[in-house]
């Protein structure tokens, strides 16, 4: 009973004990679920805090590199006045700083600059930062999978490659004042130590990384390099920035007024109105002033030139709220509408056009029906016309060239930005043009219409010239080169180009010229010896050692050395050398050739000589070559008809051996009795001093003497030889007297038998003997020197000793030291020439050449049907440069179905050059040429709106009253405006237009990217700032033109780009325009405003003035 009462209470107890056992586990199950989360919320915070502290420094990195960059550049332009390459993709102005930004270093710029200046500030030099800071957190950094010091350890090209690759990084002009940098790097790993990824993916996260870089108080590189460093610039914003989308640096009234004069110039003031003064105010106030400016009036009973009922953008305003005492004024007499937005009041009409899409900068050529223009004025090459981006606000010029306005079509030549655009035209023939901003389009154009041909296009290299009547003239010659470009361009490009002969019943062959460089199967090779001066350096043994890289593609046989390769003295392969390859393998291979060597010479006891040598392979045929042509004696053992040749000496026994063989199947053994006994051969010749003797030595027992002795001798037996014992390292050398040896030598460890070892001995002219003995891995075993002068001539060689032992591969050769040369193995370029031309019919040569391709002036590639050539003919030919060769197209483009095509079977290499030639009896007649980048688009496929007429004038608004000091005060501070047409920073680093349309699509696409349009406008990237070398504009430019004798071009632009370039480099001049109140003009308290040379080209007049502006204030 009371066991059961015991068992019941147990049980009770169990019962009790169960909620509180199930309650303590999941206690701790609740406990453990609450670390496991709180582990891991903890890790996900310190995950995102990191990979959030990297994206943070990561832009802070951008900010810093970049500017580093850029100060970079600009130093480097400043001081060596190299600029950038615009025509290069990896070494134009954003690309430059790319590269830069990633890894500190870039083509275009030397190590010099680059590391002064970037130091260790650069993407490259953050990742070891971050990548050293995260070790010391406990992670790892790997981009693409590879360490950071993996990718420290590659190569520069490698580095480049990968950085580009791996980091998108873009770098392009925000606005005309400001760089943005947009970057993101594609494949992150963050793990911890134990091999735990933590992060893996992009930084950022999300999108990219922006980082903004302003380029105020900046130095404009354009100024000091055109300068010389006589002249600095800084880049500061006038306060009206972009006068094309918000203010401009004039003030305008519009207002109803009467003159007896189109223009009136004087100070404004509101208190006074005596001479000088234009007087401005709500009422009129007295006689006196030269003119007035009132809020209301009565134009009719004033006598003054005035205006009144004043307004601002068609607000009724008065003049008291606009202008400003003693600022310079300037009031305009004449019609103008104040309501419809119309660019250009100079030209009549204008009508909307629509083509296809293209991407913004895409070039392309137009052929629009010419009834889109009536009454329009135009020759076969100019029109009365300009384009603009159809817009109704701004006006935005678009660069165009008429390249042919015939009766049907007029083909004209475009930058796209957009699908839709306004052309102005009009009947007046004195706004007759053939483009605006044409050089932009291309890569090189040129309309012949200067008084002479610019230098920085062409190379004169015959006697061509301009006739003054807008054509190049090329006299009659024999495949004559007469110009050829400056400049090479690369990838795949086009010319077009019209042309016309002199005379039609004569041979013309008139037309273009491509060359290009490309390869063969050739190596260069440059010897050089810097040494002690040679005895002999004519007809000289030298070797030349090719690396593994050298030999890789060269068809060989490594097992015979045997190599399809032949060795020239010359470039063009016309006069073949004697070599001897020595050792042929995937490793490398040494050739041996007779040659000469160049005295360069000697400074401080040390001598310079060097030689040339170009080795064609993949010939078609294995070959070793001649040693026997080399060397001054060659004997291998191979040739039977010469195993003749060797005598034994006394009782000695030489034999041609099979078993024991250096190279090839045959060497010579020595057997049986020692030394002097033996053999010799003839060398066939008598040698003197400075030769080497070399042979390789294979010592095959011990059972006779073991002193294994080769050299050279006279015929009685009088001479020198090397001496090697391999069982126990002996060297010496022997100086023998009619055959008998007198031997001196050291001793050394025990180097082995039945190994092969190479001996080198060598006689010099100074007395000294100098044996080294070596190892088949080419390691020094031994060696000995010893000095007589007893022997000087020498006719035989020698093998006596002991025996057994056997030689190979015997050669003598004259005196050089290897260990004083060096090699330079490079590919070389050949020119290659392709001609396209057309000719008279009935004049055929060069095998076919109307409409004909040649290749350097040979037998036409092709040729095509032949017509008349009574007139001009415009010509397309499109280089198209391929991994496998080049091909052509040639097109006369007035010519229906006359079109060719042709190849040569060699890849260009290099950018081309572009030439005008002719080979025959009449001169050649050029009209334009025009060279661009592939591809361009043609297009006929233009719809057109109606012809709409310019805006009648109001009768109330005749008349503008404007004040010019705010932009004088910005030409006189040498401040910026930020204008559409204006040559970017980027550009300046470059100094080239090239690529405007190409940073500019960069900027509208940064702009959308980041939101940063004004009023659904883009911001534009050009730079303006002007130039006017006067005392009391700019000292220091006026200091500089009377201290050089630099006279003042009348009418050449005062804009910084063209005016540098034009007085400081070889620009064409750009026409300009004096200003009414800065440079032209005349009143009692300005003076004479033509003693200032300031001059405003018509397209940075409207940009800065605004159309109305610019019509009014040119002195045209």
């Amino acid at each position: 009973m009371r066991k059961r009462r015991a068992f019941l209470m147990n049980s009770t107890v169990i019962l009790l004990l169960i909620p509180l056992m199930l309650l303590l586990a999941t206690y701790e199950d609740v406990s453990s679920q609450i670390i496991m989360s709180q582990s891991e919320r903890t890790q996900v915070e310190r995950t995102y805090r990191t990979v959030s502290y990297v994206e943070m420094d990561f832009q802070r990195t951008l900010e810093i590199s970049g500017k580093r960059a850029i100060v970079t550049i600009v130093d480097y332009i400043a001081n060596t006045r190299n600029f950038l390459d615009p025509n290069d993709p990896n070494g134009m102005a954003n690309a430059t700083i790319r590269d830069l930004i990633l890894y500190g270093q870039s083509g275009n710029i030397p190590s010099n600059y680059s590391e002064r200046l970037m130091k260790d500030q650069t993407v490259l030099g953050w990742l070891g930062n971050m990548s050293h800071e995260l070790e010391r957190q406990g992670y790892e950094l790997r981009i693409a999978n590879k360490t950071l010091d993996e990718i420290r350890a590659m190569s520069t090209s490698q580095l480049s490659n990968f950085l580009r690759s791996n980091i998108e990084l873009t770098v392009a002009p925000l606005d005309a004042f400001r760089i943005v940098i947009k970057a993101k790097i594609k494949d992150v790993t963050i793990a911890d130590v134990s091999g735990k990824v933590v992060y893996s993916g992009p930084i950022p996260r999300e999108k990219y990384i922006y980082s903004v870089v302003p380029i105020e108080n900046l130095e404009d590189p354009l100024f000091s390099a055109l300068t010389y460093g006589r002249y600095y610039r800084s880049i500061e914003p006038c306060n009206y920035t972009f006068p094309e989308l918000i203010d401009r640096p004039i003030k305008a009234l519009y207002g109803n007024g009467t003159s007896q004069e189109d223009h009136v110039l004087g100070k404004y003031s509101s208190t006074a109105w005596d001479s000088g003064h234009i007087f401005y105010g709500n009422a009129y106030p007295g006689d006196g002033a030269d003119g007035y400016v009132l809020r209301s009036g009565d134009i009719t009973t004033i006598a003054s030139p005035v205006i009144v009922n004043t307004t601002l953008n068609g607000v009724p305003i008065s003049p008291l709220e606009v202008f400003s005492d003693d600022d310079i004024g300037v009031l305009v007499f004449g019609n103008v509408s104040a309501t419809t937005h119309w660019c250009n009041y100079n030209y009549k009409w204008r009508v909307n056009i629509t083509i296809p899409s293209y991407a913004d900068g895409s070039l392309v050529l137009l052929k629009i029906p010419t009834s889109t223009f009536p009454n329009i004025y135009h020759t076969d090459g100019t029109a009365s016309m300009v384009i603009y981006e159809k817009s109704d606000t701004t006006c935005i010029p678009v660069p165009f060239w008429i390249e042919y306005w015939g009766t049907s079509y007029a083909w004209i030549w475009i930058k796209t930005s957009g699908t839709d655009y306004t052309v102005y035209f009009t009947d007046d023939s004195s706004y007759a043009t053939d483009g605006y901003d044409k050089q932009s389009l291309f890569w090189l154009i040129d309309t012949f219409d200067d008084p002479t041909l610019t230098p920085v296009l062409w190379n004169n290299l015959s006697n061509a010239y301009l006739d003054g009547d807008g054509h190049l003239v090329v006299p009659a010659g024999t495949k004559k080169l007469a110009l050829q470009t400056v400049n090479a361009i690369n990838g795949q490009f086009f010319v077009r180009f019209r042309m016309k002969p002199g005379d039609t019943a004569q041979d013309f062959d008139g037309g273009v010229e491509t060359e290009f460089n490309y390869t063969k199967n050739v190596l260069k090779v440059v010897v050089n010896y810097d040494g002690p001066q040679l005895d002999s350096y004519t007809n000289i043994q030298i070797p030349i050692d090719l690396s593994a890289t050298n030999v890789s593609g060269i068809n060989a046989d490594p097992v015979t050395n045997r190599a399809e390769i032949k060795v020239y003295s010359d470039k063009n392969l016309q006069s073949e050398i004697p070599f001897w390859i020595e050792r042929w393998d995937s490793t490398g291979a040494r050739v041996w050739v007779k040659t000469n060597l160049t005295y360069l010479g000697s400074s401080g006891g040390t001598y310079q000589y060097t030689a040339t040598v170009y080795i064609e392979y993949n010939t078609g045929t294995l070959t070793r070559g001649d040693g026997r042509e080399v060397f001054e004696f060659f004997e291998d053992f191979e040739n039977p008809s010469e195993w003749g040749l060797w005598d034994d000496y006394r009782n000695g026994n030489l034999s041609i051996t099979s078993l024991y063989v250096h190279d090839g199947n045959y060497a010579m053994s020595k057997l049986l009795n020692n030394d002097p006994n033996g053999g010799y051969r003839p060398i066939g010749k008598t040698l003197g001093r400075g030769i080497i003797l070399e042979y390789w030595d294979y010592r095959i027992n011990t059972s006779g003497g073991r002193l294994d002795r080769v050299g050279v001798i006279d015929n009685n037996g009088n001479g020198y030889g090397a001496m090697f014992r391999p069982d126990n390292g002996y060297v010496g050398i022997d100086v023998r007297t009619g055959y008998s040896g007198n031997l001196q030598r050291t001793s050394g460890s025990t180097y082995g038998i039945n190994y092969w070892y190479f001996v080198r001995f060598e006689i010099k002219t100074d007395g000294t003997l100098h044996v080294e003995v070596y190892d088949e891995d080419g390691n020094l075993m031994g060696s000995y020197t010893r000095s007589d002068n007893t022997y000087n001539t020498f006719t035989r060689v020698y093998i006596f000793g002991g025996h057994d032992y056997a030689i190979d591969d015997m050669r003598i050769r004259k005196y050089l030291d290897e260990s004083y040369l060096t090699y330079s193995v490079t590919v070389p370029q050949y020119p290659e020439k392709v001609e396209f031309i057309d000719d008279n019919p009935g004049f055929s040569d060069h095998g076919g050449d109307t409409l004909a391709v040649l290749e350097n002036w040979s037998n036409s590639i092709d040729s095509d049907n032949p017509t008349v050539l009574n007139d001009y003919h415009r010509y397309q030919i499109v280089f198209d440069p391929g991994l496998s060769g080049t091909d052509f197209e040639f097109t006369d483009v007035d010519s229906s179905f006359r079109s060719t095509t042709a190849s040569v079977n060699k890849e260009a290499v290099t950018p081309a050059k572009v030439g005008i030639v002719t080979d025959g009896q009449t001169d050649a007649y050029f009209d334009w040429i025009v060279i661009g980048e592939m591809p361009y688009y043609t297009t006929d496929s233009i719809t057109a709106t109606g012809v709409e007429n310019a805006p009648p004038s109001t009768g109330g608004y005749n008349s503008r009253a404007y004040d010019v000091q705010p932009l004088i005060s910005c030409i006189i501070d040498q401040k910026y405006f930020g204008t559409y047409a204006g040559v970017s920073f980027f550009e300046r680093l470059e100094n080239s237009r090239v690529n405007h349309a190409k940073y500019f699509q960069l900027a509208k696409k940064m702009q959308d990217e980041l939101g940063m349009k004004y009023g659904g406008e883009y911001y534009p990237i050009g730079l303006v700032s002007f130039m006017v070398p006067n005392a009391d504009y700019d000292r220091k430019l006026f200091d500089i033109f009377n201290n050089f004798g630099i006279s003042i071009e009348e009418g050449q632009s005062s804009v910084d780009y063209y005016f540098l370039n034009y007085y400081f480099g070889s620009m064409a001049k750009t026409t300009g325009y004096r200003v009414w109140g800065i440079s032209y003009g005349t009143s009692v308290l300005t003076g004479d405003l033509t003693v200032v040379p300031f001059f405003m080209d018509n397209q940075t007049a409207t940009a800065i003035l605004g159309p109305t502006g610019a019509d009014d204030l040119l002195k045209r």
